[in-house]
Formats: C-alpha cells, structure tokens, sequence
C-alpha cells in the first residue's frame, strides 16, 4: 500500500492524469506477462488470478492517492484566490476605517447615529476580511498557539450576531465557567460565530438558542442547540457541504457549518450534530484540551 500511494502521488507531480495512472496498472500485467513468455515461466490460472488482484490493490491506492492531492491542489489554488481577494478589499476598508476615525477626531463628522454606524459596519467588514485572510491560512495549514477560554470567546460570538436581535431571537448563555484550549482563538470564535449565526438564521422569531460548553473525554465541547424543527436523517451529511442550502430561499452561501467544521478539525477536533425531530438540532463542536 505504501509504495503504491508514493507512485501516485509521484504521478500526480509529474503531471500524468488519473486515466494514464489506470493505464500504467494495466501495461504493468501485460510486461510481467510477456517476461514470463520470453523467459519460458510458466504461470498458472491461481497465480495470475493474485497477480491481477496485486495490480488492482495497488491500482486503488495509487488511484486514491492520486484523487487527493489533486483535491488538496484545488482547495489550495482557491484558497490562495480567496486570500488575494480579502487582501486587496482590506486595503481600501481600513483606508475609509482610519478616515472616518480622523474626521471624528477632527470634529469635522456631525455627531450622528449614521455617522456611528458607519464606523462601525467599516470595523466589522475590516473584521470579516481578517477572518476570511486565517481562513485562507486554515487553508494553507497555519494554526495559530495561544491559551483560548471559551467563556469570553462564546459572549463575543453571541455579540458578533446582531441578527439575532434583529430577528427576537433569545440566546441562552451557559452559567457556569467554561474551560479553555490552547489553539487559534479567530478560527475558533469564527466556528462559533458561524454556529450561533446558523442557529439564528433556522430558529424563527421568538425563539431560544441555548449554548452549553463543559469538559469531557479530554476534550472541550460546546453545545449549540436550536428550534429549527430537527432534520431528516438523509439531510445530515448534506449539512457540511459547501454551497448546499437544505432549504431553497434562505439567503446565504451554506458556508456557516463547512467553516466551523473546517476549523474543528483543523484543531484535530469535531463537529457533529444530532437531530431532535419536532424540536431542532443539537451541534457540537468539540476540541481536545491539549488541542495544539
């Protein structure tokens, strides 16, 4: 198996194809064949049959490894592209940011609401990009190392979702003290954000979103639970997959549960979900303690 993977991989940077890769599997039998003729071997229907079932073993890991790397290129070609977008849209935000602020200071801006959001929709979509740019690292395989406690993180993540006080959509903080991991707090508090935003977006209007986070099995778990009414089972995988919406007219990308997967497992953790039918689904996004 190992030298099998090595070669496809091998042949995916040399440029060769995934059909030529089944090709070579294919002239491989006929050369042991013909230099079994030249050399007067005899080989016997058995031992052709494990010659064969050889060929197509190490056919599917090279095949397998083959189809990864060329995955793993495309995620990091977009990714790369994504990074050079956010890049160039931060620039002017943060030039119109600092001018807003010199104005203030100045007191050439009226004293006004708008002025305010103003300011503070420019902080936010400077934010955005900062984030998309740690996604783009994500991408790349960067992760940050600081000590994150989810207790600050999980408040600022319930803030950063105005959407839910625009929708009277109740959000149910834990009480008690919530533990902490070393690991990238801005992909973290992403995943969360992303989690919460999910919630709100499924919840309708006065309901409750309820948040858990405890300690368990050596890793660190928060609970999102909502009142979207619970999900087919046939529809649970669909959920992680970038770009599907369940459901038509909702608005967005379907990008809140793929990101915050992304993020867990890039911490090597998990997020998972479990569905309450009549009621709504539970996520859990959980991070070992040592996490990096």
């Amino acid at each position: 198996s190992r030298p099998a993977a090595g070669y496809g991989r091998a042949r995916f940077r040399a440029g060769v194809d995934i059909g030529f890769l089944i090709r070579e599997h294919g002239l491989l039998r006929e050369c042991i064949l013909e230099v079994a003729e030249q050399t007067s071997a005899t080989i016997g229907a058995e031992e052709e049959r494990r010659l064969v079932a050889c060929i197509f073993a190490g056919l599917a890991e090279a095949a397998m490894e083959h189809a990864r790397c060329s995955e793993a290129e495309v995620r990091r070609r977009a990714t790369q592209q994504m990074a050079y977008i956010a890049h160039e849209l931060r620039n002017p935000l943060s030039s119109a940011g600092l001018a807003v602020t010199s104005l203030e200071s100045q007191g050439l801006l009226p004293v006004h609401r708008f002025v305010r959001v103003l300011a503070r929709s420019l902080m936010r979509m400077t934010d955005l990009l900062d984030k998309s740019l740690r996604f783009a690292s994500l991408g790349a395989g960067e992760i940050e190392r600081q000590p994150v406690e989810f207790g600050q993180l999980l408040s600022d993540s319930i803030a950063a979702v105005v959407e839910a006080e625009n929708k009277g959509v109740h959000v149910e903080m834990p009480n008690r003290k919530c533990p902490g991991v070393i690991g990238d707090r801005q992909l973290i508090e992403m995943a969360l954000v992303n989690l919460v935003r999910n919630a709100v977006k499924y919840t309708p209007s006065g309901g409750t979103i309820r948040l858990a986070c405890f300690e368990a099995d050596g890793a660190v778990h928060v609970d999102v639970a909502d009142q979207c009414g619970g999900i087919p089972a046939d529809k649970i995988d669909k959920m992680f997959l970038p770009f599907c919406q369940l459901e038509k007219g909702r608005g967005g990308f379907g990008l809140c549960l793929p990101v915050a997967k992304q993020a867990a497992e890039a911490h090597g953790g998990t997020l998972q979900v479990r569905s309450l039918p009549g009621h709504g689904c539970v996520f859990t996004f959980s991070i070992p303690c040592a996490a990096i």
